[in-house]
């Protein structure tokens, strides 16, 4: 009989695994958000892939995009938007971001 074993008992470790990077995307990194900071209401263009794997980074940057939107509108009170285009011709995707302050500034 095959059994489910879960265990979420916490366990000290020396070493931890790398962070998963088969994407290599990153939509947001300090210097990106330095900008945004500095321009508000400012449209930048802050990603651009070309390549044969175009639509799973598609799905990839839509994700990234929805975590940095959370992440900056409860730490810091700051709306994040972003538009993602794709185009299926040349196989490229884009990413546009632009920052604003919030609702309470």
């Amino acid at each position: 009989m095959n059994e489910e074993k879960k265990d979420y008992t916490p366990k000290a470790v020396d070493k931890v695994p790398a962070r998963n990077t088969k994407h290599g995307i990153r939509i947001m990194n300090d210097d990106t958000l330095a900008t945004l900071r500095l321009n508000p209401d400012q449209w930048y263009q802050v990603f651009e892939y070309t390549g044969v794997d175009f639509m799973k980074i598609y799905a990839t940057a839509t994700s990234s995009c929805v975590y940095w939107k959370a992440k900056l509108a409860t730490k810091e009170y700051l709306n994040l938007e972003t538009r993602i285009r794709r185009n299926a011709s040349d196989k490229r995707v884009l990413v546009f971001a632009k920052l604003s302050a919030g609702n309470n500034e």
